[in-house]
């Protein structure tokens, strides 16, 4: 019996999750003299490529098909990991962001269109299965971390190229494997994949033209832009920050699959916070945690302390999304809804890209804690900013129909 497009989604997820390379590519960089300026800055590279090629490549998608696109985008991932290992320079290490970038961009939109159209096909439910996808990519980045807690543990930096080559080989086995993904080709029934990049550009200049005149949405774009965790900065900047205090290196990986699981675990039950505190209260409370992790960072020393800080801070990452989501869906009409989530997303994006390249000038001096520090202090006055805002219009009622874990 063949395998279902929705279950080969769900493979092809786990083994993207797979990617050692998050861990260990900052680590290798800087070990071959990349400053860590343009080792932080280098994340903002990624970022600004994914946002200016969304669209460019949703005419791959279309005009070819989405498996093709798929495919492509993760054979593009795999170049770029090989281009660092070729070139393990400053120039090397851009040069791997801009690539990836290109080629995430491709399996952007593909994914889900493929996803939405074999659910429909399959008559599975959307939403479940899409959330079941997810759930693979963040069980992949478990496994993840705790294969390169035992092999960098073991074999210290002469686990970094190894582990950026496995990570090519995977990406290079799930662009093969898409390349057997059932793609309808004549007629798409939902929206082109162009036609969704670039409604999220004009969803974010509606959102803004929204903003004007509805203090509601104006609080809820406000206060993504304000209190971004910036989880990727972390995630790039924690192996060197251990490095520094000499933390073992086996809680490289480990610290990065046991925060990961704290987030899994409270994402799935943050909706219990909705029957005891208002929006607002409820969205503060997250963001205390994520603000007292980076603070801490910018000041402990001690290495155990640093590194359950690192793996509570992960865990507390984004929290907020599923209860920012379904205040929106209760307190937005259908005419706006959409547009506001899709542009919060975006206009949140736009920010930290441009928070990333500030806090690589801020690291220059080779410690990562101003940048925590900074990170932290950002995130801190964003929030009483946001607090205010959702005060001021109104956003202080309770949940009317506290969301569940299903």
């Amino acid at each position: 019996m063949k395998s279902s497009t929705v279950k080969k989604l769900k493979i092809i997820e786990f083994i993207d999750g797979m990617y050692f390379a998050t861990i260990v590519t900052n680590l290798f960089a800087l070990s071959q003299g990349v400053s860590l300026t343009n080792v932080v800055i280098a994340q903002s590279v990624f970022s600004a490529t994914v946002l200016l090629s969304e669209v460019p490549t949703g005419v791959v998608a279309d005009k070819f098909s989405r498996k093709l696109s798929l495919s492509l985008g993760y054979l593009t991932s795999a170049l770029g990991l090989l281009a660092l290992i070729i070139s393990p320079t400053t120039a090397g290490l851009y040069l791997m962001n801009v690539i990836r970038g290109f080629g995430h961009s491709l399996v952007s939109g593909a994914n889900e269109a493929l996803l939405f159209e074999a659910s429909e096909r399959e008559g599975l439910n959307y939403k479940k299965q899409s959330s079941a996808v997810l759930s693979n990519g963040v069980a992949g980045l478990l496994v993840a971390g705790l294969i390169t807690a035992v092999v960098y543990g073991e074999y210290n930096s002469a686990s970094f190229v190894p582990l950026i080559l496995a990570t090519a080989v995977l990406q290079v086995g799930i662009s093969t494997y898409s390349l057997f993904l059932f793609d309808k080709r004549d007629k798409y029934e939902n929206d082109s994949v162009l036609e969704q990049e670039q409604k999220m550009w004009s969803m974010l200049k509606e959102t803004f033209h929204l903003m004007k005149n509805n203090t509601t949405i104006f609080a809820l774009t406000m206060i993504g832009l304000l209190t971004i965790c910036n989880e990727y900065f972390l995630y790039g900047t924690y192996g060197p920050h251990f490095e520094n205090l000499n933390v073992n290196n086996f809680w490289v990986g480990a610290a990065f699959s046991a925060g990961l699981f704290i987030n899994f675990v409270l994402q799935r039950h943050v909706y219990v916070l909705e029957r005891y505190f208002t929006f607002e209260k409820a969205f503060a409370i997250i963001k205390i945690g994520s603000i007292a992790g980076y603070l801490g960072l910018a000041f402990a020393t001690q290495n155990s302390l640093v590194v359950i800080l690192v793996i509570s801070t992960i865990g507390l990452f984004n929290l907020e999304r599923p209860l920012i989501s379904d205040y929106a869906n209760q307190e937005l009409d259908n005419k706006t809804r959409a547009t506001v989530l899709s542009g919060m997303s975006l206009a949140s994006r736009l920010t930290r890209m441009i928070m990333t390249i500030f806090l690589g000038f801020v690291v220059a001096g080779g410690s990562l804690q101003p940048g925590y520090f900074v990170q932290g202090s950002f995130m801190l006055i964003g929030l009483g900013i946001s607090y205010w805002l959702l005060v001021r219009c109104g956003c202080v009622r309770r949940f009317r129909q506290p969301a569940t874990s299903s």
